[in-house]
């Protein structure tokens, strides 16, 4: 099991090494921009588009300087938002970065996986200010989004103990390592017949879709997230299919079948 003492070391290194960690990723590819007046709309696509060709080839700085410039002008795009605070966190400028990511954090709710990055980004960078308790908010609001991720989970962790509630970081640690045994020693017929029986939870209601979309007579396809009791997305025999996220976190989206939803 993954000790706290470990959960506190890997949270510090990766917020003093911020810069160059796997969660500050930025596409470079560029969003549509849309304003009524022409000749702004115009100088806001030239800086934007400068920005991320800065970004691409390495200068952050010249980056960072157009993204502040942007800051007054881009509202409600979140996608480019973020690509903005990517550019400053590369540059160090941690105010600026976490006004924006407060911004996403405040407005975003459709996207999980945006939202997901943006928790995680100014978890980071409040433990890098010694903002232990803002910290902290940010990165269990991100475990309770996604709890299968082992580093947000260490992190959550990780940063309950810095606030001086380390029994519960050790009940996250844990609970995490007792769901992992629990699906090693479970077989997928077993899986299945606790499936058919009805035993497997879900994290979520489950929403009934449109009768178009029912698959035979008598049988729909009910949208929800994946069972609790399973521990890998790709082993839970009740997904049809799921969508991958940014980097290595995963937010699934599984689709289940049950009988006689609509009668």
């Amino acid at each position: 099991m993954t000790t706290i003492e470990h959960a506190i070391e890997l949270l510090k290194t990766t917020a003093q090494n911020l810069s160059s960690s796997k969660f500050v990723t930025i596409r470079f590819r560029p969003y549509k921009i849309i304003r009524n007046d022409k000749y702004t709309t115009f100088n806001i696509k030239h800086i934007y588009h400068q920005m991320l060709t800065m970004a691409q080839n390495g200068n952050w700085e010249q980056a960072n300087k157009n993204a502040v410039w942007l800051r007054n002008y881009i509202i409600g795009n979140p996608y480019v938002l973020l690509q903005m605070s990517v550019c400053m966190i590369k540059s160090y400028n941690w105010l600026e970065a976490t006004k924006i990511l407060r911004s996403i954090v405040a407005t975003t709710d459709d996207n999980l996986a945006l939202l997901l990055q943006a928790l995680v980004l100014l978890g980071l960078v409040s433990i890098k200010s010694d903002s232990f308790e803002s910290a902290c908010g940010y990165l269990l609001r991100a475990y309770r989004l996604q709890p299968k991720n082992d580093e947000i989970r260490q992190y959550a962790a990780a940063s309950l103990a810095l606030v001086g509630r380390k029994e519960l970081a050790l009940q996250i640690l844990r609970k995490d390592d007792a769901v992992k045994r629990k699906w090693e020693n479970k077989n997928s017929s077993n899986m299945k017949n606790q499936i058919e029986r009805g035993e497997h939870q879900f994290q979520y209601k489950p929403k009934k879709l449109s009768k178009k979309d029912s698959v035979k007579p008598k049988e729909a396809r009910v949208k929800g997230n994946l069972c609790i009791n399973c521990i890998n997305a790709e082993k839970c025999p009740g997904m049809v299919s799921y969508k991958g996220a940014w980097d290595r976190v995963i937010f699934v989206q599984v689709v289940f079948y049950q009988r006689n939803v609509f009668k």
